[in-house]
């Protein structure tokens, strides 16, 4: 039996299904956070700039995941509503480039690079 299914490219059933409400910003661009120190060989810690409107980032707290260049998550965390900044020991990980996305409850996504050495 073969079944043959038409998604959108969204990959929804229904027009609208909210597959993809995300809103993905630069951090970079923004200046919105920093990631210190960068490149490292150990830890990062990414803190929100001072100055930064509220309205800018909907929420305080954020899911981390750090991706390898071809997409693949390779470490999660969670920084939580409170914290003026969050560190993430990266020392395991070979050296390279990777992506670094905060995502907010409200599906803001901002992505910047960081660099292993």
């Amino acid at each position: 039996n073969l079944w043959v299914i038409r998604l959108d490219e969204d990959g929804c059933l229904e027009e609208d299904c909210g597959a993809d409400n995300v809103s993905e910003y630069d951090a970079k661009v923004l200046n919105i956070f920093d990631v210190s120190p960068n490149p490292t060989s150990g830890k990062i810690v990414i803190s929100k700039k001072s100055g930064v409107l509220d309205s800018v980032i909907l929420d305080k707290s954020f899911k981390i995941v750090i991706t390898d260049m071809t997409g693949r998550n390779i470490i999660y965390a969670d920084w939580n509503d409170g914290e003026d900044s969050f560190t993430i020991d990266i020392h395991d990980l070979n050296t390279g480039n990777y992506l670094l996305k905060l995502q907010n409850e409200s599906g803001q996504l901002f992505t910047t690079r960081i660099v292993k050495k």
